[in-house]
């Protein structure tokens, strides 16, 4: 298995990482794993258009023209 170490955490997320693993009875570092594996997961069940979507959504979205959809891929 691979480690990390996350550096410039401030205060306040520690304290809060803190008070969340000790409610879950876990230590700071599994608390840290389950929700970097639990955010991977979603986002990679997301897909790639749904987050490109999100991403332009925080900006005020994007109007695009589509061209017209045939009935047959071959057309």
């Amino acid at each position: 298995m691979t480690s990390i170490t996350i550096q410039n955490l401030d205060d306040e997320t520690m304290q809060k990482l803190s008070w969340i693993a000790e409610a879950n009875g876990r230590s700071v570092e599994d608390e840290a794993r389950d929700i970097l594996v639990r955010v991977v997961q979603q986002t990679i069940q997301k897909g790639l258009g749904t987050l490109i979507a999100q991403e332009f959504e925080a900006i005020g979205g994007v109007d695009l023209e589509l061209p017209a959809r045939s009935l047959s891929a071959r057309e």
